[in-house]
């Protein structure tokens, strides 16, 4: 059983976002926000159509227990793999 989430969030569509999340074989799920309404509420929208590259892992009951924004994308995985990983 999974107790972690793990989502990036971007302004990109969902079409260029699988092409990424399988280019770069991510083993989180990706949202799509094209009107960036989510991206203005989490404070990682970076106008005019852009995001700050940040990634959310959302535990149990939905409570966000990591969050981070302005990473890059080799950090992401690397360091919400250790936060779930070590919180099993």
């Amino acid at each position: 059983m999974l107790r972690y989430q793990v989502f990036g969030i971007s302004s990109d569509k969902p079409k260029s976002q699988m092409t990424f999340k399988t280019k770069q074989n991510l083993p989180y799920s990706l949202l799509a926000d094209p009107t960036m309404s989510t991206l203005k509420a989490l404070g990682v929208a970076k106008m005019p159509k852009s995001a700050i590259r940040s990634h959310f892992i959302v535990g149990k009951g939905g409570v966000i227990e990591d969050i981070k924004i302005q990473i890059s994308p080799g950090d992401s995985v690397a360091e919400a793999t250790a936060f779930v990983t070590e919180k099993k």
